[in-house]
C-alpha cells in the first residue's frame, strides 16, 4: 500500500550512537535506516555504487536495501532503525539484517512502505546521501528520548524524525533546483559556443566545479555526457548547412566546432549512418 508524504509517522525500532571500525558483508535490512557519521569515515556499497563518507556525512535506505559497510578504525556512527509509518509499530525490538549469501532471495525483506509521490520524495524509496550537513543536534536529540524513555518518548522521537527527513527533502530540493539552473546555464553556453573549443574541463572551470562532478549531475538531468550532448549540438548544427548551404564539408567542419572534415564525417555516419555528402545529396531530414 503507498503512502503519502503527509502520512509519514515514523515509527523508530533502533537508535544508537556507537562505534563502527569493522566490514559488514552484503546484507538485507528489515527497517529503513539512516547513518550519520560523527568521526572517522565509513564507506557504504549499494546498487553496485560506493560511497566514501565522511564526518557530518548522512546516508538513508529505505527498508528492503541490500547494501555493505567498512568503517576506518575511528569511525563513530548515529544510528537509526525505523519505518515510515506505524504500521508495524507491534515490531518494537531489533531486527536482525540478513546476510544475503545465507538467504534465498524469495525470503528477503521487502520495502513495506513505498512513498507515492515522485520528485525529490522518490529517493525515500531507494538511498540518498548528504554531505557537510549538521544534523547532529536533531539525531541526538532522538537518540536522548531513546534513552531516558520519558513519557511519550517514541511520539516525541517520531516527531524528530519526521522533522528531519523534511529537512532532509528540502536539502534535496535546494540542491535539485540549484543544479537544474546550472545545467540550464551550460546547455545555453555550450549552444552558444559549440564551434569554439570547448571541454568538460574549460566548462567546469568556468562554472567552478570539478570537470567529473559537472558531467555527473549534467548526465543525471540530461541523459547525457557533456561531451556528447556537444557532438549533438555540433552535427545538428552541421545537418542545418548541408541542407540549406553549399559550403565545402571541410568549411562546415571547422565552422562547427569539428577538429577536421575527417572527424565530422566520422561522427556523422556513426549518428546519422549516412556521408555528409550522401545526406546533402538525397536531402535527407528536415530541422
Amino acid at each position: 500500500m503507498l503512502l503519502k508524504i503527509s502520512e509519514i509517522n515514523p515509527f523508530i525500532r533502533f537508535a544508537e550512537c556507537t562505534n563502527y571500525n569493522t566490514y559488514c558483508n552484503p546484507v538485507n535490512v528489515f527497517d529503513s535506516r539512516i547513518f550519520y557519521i560523527t568521526s572517522g569515515a565509513l564507506s557504504i556499497s549499494i546498487s553496485e555504487k560506493c560511497f566514501s563518507l565522511s564526518k557530518g556525512s548522512l546516508f538513508y535506505c529505505c527498508a528492503g536495501s541490500n547494501y555493505s559497510l567498512k568503517g576506518t578504525k575511528d569511525c563513530q556512527l548515529i544510528i537509526l532503525n525505523f519505518d515510515l509509518s506505524q504500521r508495524r509499530n507491534g515490531i518494537k525490538s531489533y531486527v536482525s539484517p540478513l546476510l544475503i549469501s545465507d538467504v534465498d532471495p524469495k525470503n528477503l525483506y521487502s520495502n513495506c512502505d513505498p512513498i507515492e509521490e515522485t520528485g525529490i520524495f522518490e529517493s525515500l524509496n531507494s538511498y540518498l546521501t548528504i554531505n557537510n550537513l549538521d544534523f547532529g543536534d536533531i539525531l541526538n536529540s532522538i537518540i536522548a528520548e531513546y534513552s531516558y524513555k520519558n513519557i511519550l518518548y517514541r511520539e516525541r522521537a517520531s516527531a524528530l524524525l519526521k522533522e528531519l527527513l523534511i529537512d532532509i527533502c528540502r536539502t534535496l530540493n535546494i540542491a535539485t533546483s540549484k543544479s537544474s539552473d546550472l545545467i540550464k546555464s551550460i546547455i545555453l553556453y555550450i549552444r552558444n559556443h559549440s564551434n569554439e573549443k570547448i571541454s568538460n574541463e574549460s566548462i567546469g572551470k568556468k562554472y567552478g566545479y570539478h570537470p567529473y562532478y559537472i558531467n555527473k549531475i549534467f548526465l543525471k538531468q540530461t541523459g547525457k555526457t557533456i561531451h556528447k550532448y556537444i557532438l549533438t549540438v555540433r552535427l545538428e548544427n552541421a545537418k542545418r548547412q548541408l541542407i540549406n548551404t553549399d559550403k565545402p564539408i571541410n568549411r562546415i567542419a571547422e565552422e562547427t566546432g569539428f577538429y577536421s572534415a575527417s572527424h565530422m564525417t566520422n561522427s556523422f555516419k556513426s549518428h546519422f549512418h549516412s556521408s555528409p555528402l550522401e545526406f546533402r545529396k538525397n536531402d535527407k531530414g528536415i530541422i
